[in-house]
């Protein structure tokens, strides 16, 4: 809105002795405005306003002047509330130098919350608590408030450990912020492997309570809304004929104590110790998940081979929606309003050699749409952004990161050349680490810095080594 504003005005006034003036007349022109003075009297605060207090300015104009700044305020008001949601209140946390150090908009630098090594930092969702895990060699979990007043020691890895050294490996915050769910890892060095489990812990004062044994629990995916997560266990494969565990996807209610199992499908092989778990993607509205299910073989693969699409509700039955070939360490990641997948699939080509196809397509796998065709190891699906149909690209040697969406090709993306794990705080904004190398290609650390989508990189600080961290929008 263009609200034209009056001009200054500097009247010498004329005695009133010219102006005789009856009630049913108005002032001449010039003489409706008259001049306010500030104590430093100059042309730039000299403003031209109403002169109240003139005889013929009457009660009904002064309540209709009334009326008309209200609307104008009402009309401007949005438009501050827009203003102020262009500019979100970040909350940044990362480890540092062995400290808890978090940064915030407004904060010239970062600070330090705590000190000792801390790693594995997790913000709740409202901002007040930020988990941490220290103790070199035998962590514990902690937890600090946002404003440094408290820093406190939850629970050490000997009260979750019984026959096995057993160390917390996921964390997840429940939605309120009043408890953090986890689940462990097994063994030690080499022999480390995933326990599958799921474990709880009150926040601020709680004992770590084990909810589900060994093996039924799993990577924890919570839901957009309300309190249930889904639970990837990755089973334990075996070769034809020999003993194995199958993989299961199941659904936990923390309010029932429940777990529904709601898929099995065979341990999937990884040509190393690691164990692969399914991503699971949950629809927006919370009522199920989808995902990719690839064959128990498809790493030692030396063709294509069909990968199986899920849809899997929390009440009802779990259906195959769809198939395509994808490549083992590129399977489909689902759009996050569930309608489209996108993965990589690979050939062989006459110019290229081993060849890597990047394709969008329906969620159930039909109208493939090629996006870029590359040498093998030259393109890698990123990301879907948080809203839309945009997703984000490595592409090229050495890598740099690209937007993209269906039936467009891809272009830079606007802020730093490459990023590493990009954390989006809402629709727009995101807090990430981008790699710093100098001019002969020596890697010099990371930034820690955000931005919004076309708005400009903005670093925080920047560290030798990338750190983990996390991010929460305040406001």
């Amino acid at each position: 809105m263009l609200i034209e504003k009056s001009p200054v005005l500097i009247i010498k006034r004329q005695p009133a002795s010219l102006h005789p003036l009856r009630q049913d007349q108005t002032p001449p022109p010039s003489d409706r405005y008259t001049r306010l003075y500030h104590p430093d009297d100059s042309l730039f605060n000299a403003v031209a306003a109403p002169r109240f207090w003139h005889p013929t300015f009457k009660l009904h104009q002064y309540l209709a002047l009334v009326v008309v700044l209200g609307l104008i305020a009402a009309l401007l008001a949005p438009l501050a509330s827009v203003h102020a949601q262009d500019e979100p209140v970040l909350l940044v946390a990362w480890e540092d130098d062995e400290a808890l150090t978090i940064w915030q908009t407004g904060d010239e630098t970062p600070r330090q919350l705590a000190s000792g090594q801390a790693y594995y930092v997790n913000i709740s969702p409202d901002g007040v608590w930020i988990m941490s895990m220290r103790e070199p060699g035998h962590p514990g979990l902690w937890i600090t408030t946002a404003d440094g007043t408290v820093d406190k020691h939850l629970f050490s890895m000997d009260q979750i450990t019984d026959d096995e050294p057993r160390r917390v490996a996921q964390v997840a915050w429940a939605h309120d912020g009043r408890a953090l769910y986890f689940n462990t890892l097994l063994g030690v060095d080499a022999g480390i492997r995933p326990a599958d489990d799921l474990w709880r812990v009150a926040v601020p004062d709680g004992e770590p309570e084990r909810l589900l044994a060994d093996g039924e629990g799993g990577q924890i995916f919570p839901a957009p809304e309300g309190d249930l997560s889904a639970l990837s266990a990755a089973g334990d494969y075996g070769l034809p004929g020999d003993p194995s565990v199958p993989g299961t996807i199941a659904f936990y209610d923390p309010a029932r104590g429940t777990r529904t199992v709601a898929l099995e499908f065979r341990a999937v092989a990884t040509a190393s110790s690691a164990r692969w778990h399914a991503r699971l993607d949950w629809l927006p509205d919370s009522s199920g998940v989808q995902t990719a299910i690839p064959p128990a073989e498809l790493v030692y693969a030396t063709e294509p081979a069909v990968t199986t699409l899920w849809l899997i509700p929390v009440i009802g039955t779990p259906r195959q929606t769809g198939t395509v070939e994808a490549d083992f360490y590129h399977l489909p990641q689902f759009s996050n309003d569930g309608t489209l997948i996108a993965y990589l699939s690979w050939t062989s080509h006459s110019d290229l050699g081993l060849a890597t196809t990047l394709l969008i397509a329906n969620s159930d796998g039909t109208d493939p749409r090629v996006v870029r065709e590359e040498t093998y190891g030259l393109i890698a699906f990123d990301q879907w952004l948080p809203a839309g149909q945009r997703f984000l690209v490595l592409y090229g040697a050495p890598p740099a990161l690209k937007l993209g969406q269906p039936g467009d090709d891809l272009e830079p993306f606007p802020g730093a050349a490459w990023l590493d794990d990009a954390l989006w705080v809402d629709s727009t904004t995101y807090a990430a680490l981008a790699p710093e190398y100098g001019q002969d290609g020596v890697y010099l650390g990371h930034t820690i810095g955000y931005g919004t989508l076309g708005g400009e990189w903005q670093p925080i600080v920047t560290l030798p080594v990338g750190p983990r961290f996390d991010a929460v929008r305040l406001d």
